[in-house]
């Protein structure tokens, strides 16, 4: 995957979250080594653009769990539980 930081591999990515801050609804992606990256997009203000938001959350987890590869694994078992991640199997 592509984004303005630079290349990061699906495979390392163990997560994706929604974000809440201060009326701003944002993507992360939490990360292997326990790091999260924020994506610039999707976004939503105050309510403002929310359809398109939730569209588009539910696009980047799914594509997600369609191109992690077979041997991905979770390695986090305190990685923050979304929609887009593995059931706790501890």
């Amino acid at each position: 995957m592509a984004f303005a930081g630079g290349a990061l591999p699906w495979q390392q990515v163990q997560a994706v979250i929604r974000c809440e801050q201060f009326g701003q609804r944002t993507v992360q992606l939490i990360l292997e080594n326990g790091k999260t990256v924020r994506l610039r997009a999707p976004i939503s203000v105050w309510g403002m653009g929310g359809p398109a938001y939730q569209r588009d959350f539910h696009r980047i987890g799914q594509w997600w769990q369609s191109h992690r590869g077979e041997s991905w694994r979770p390695l986090l078992p305190g990685a923050p539980r979304s929609l887009y991640s593995l059931p706790d199997t501890r």
